[in-house]
């Protein structure tokens, strides 16, 4: 039984490295995100997720933390005159142009079935790199708007 085991000595990433994610990784998660709001638009459904909130502890609440369910914001809209889908991919809380050309809207389709298909194909380009220079100027631009300047 100990043969079918095999033993080496590699260490576990510690913790905070295991919680850095790159800008690849976030746009990736946001487009998931998006998926899944399409699939509930197409279902006539509401999308959340829930995560952990830390607050103050209370008698009925002792450890000081709850669940609360997220409502995510939709990328995409319909052009009612023409039944088309639309979208402006973002990062955090800006648009993001990944056409480079100004043009920051990008044609979902005329259902529901072509949007996901496109947030797809979206998906798969940010997860090979195709977007990392732009990701990176714009995550740079990001952590340089919170800075602020000593007084």
């Amino acid at each position: 039984m100990m043969e079918s085991l095999t033993f080496c000595a590699v260490e576990p990433p510690n913790p905070i490295e295991r919680r850095q994610r790159t800008a690849r990784d976030v746009l990736v998660a946001a487009i998931e995100v998006q998926i899944r709001l399409a699939n509930s638009f197409r279902s006539g459904t509401i999308a959340s997720t829930s995560r952990m909130k830390v607050c103050q502890p209370s008698s009925d609440n002792s450890s000081g933390r709850r669940i609360v369910q997220v409502r995510h914001r939709s990328w995409f809209w319909i052009d009612r005159a023409h039944q088309k889908f639309y979208y402006r991919p973002r990062y955090g809380n800006r648009v993001v142009d990944l056409s480079r050309c100004g043009q920051p809207t990008i044609f979902g389709g005329g259902s529901v079935d072509d949007l996901v298909a496109s947030l797809l194909a979206l998906k798969a380009l940010v997860a090979a790199g195709e977007f990392d220079d732009l990701l990176g100027a714009t995550q740079r631009g990001l952590s340089a708007a919170h800075t602020r300047p000593y007084r």
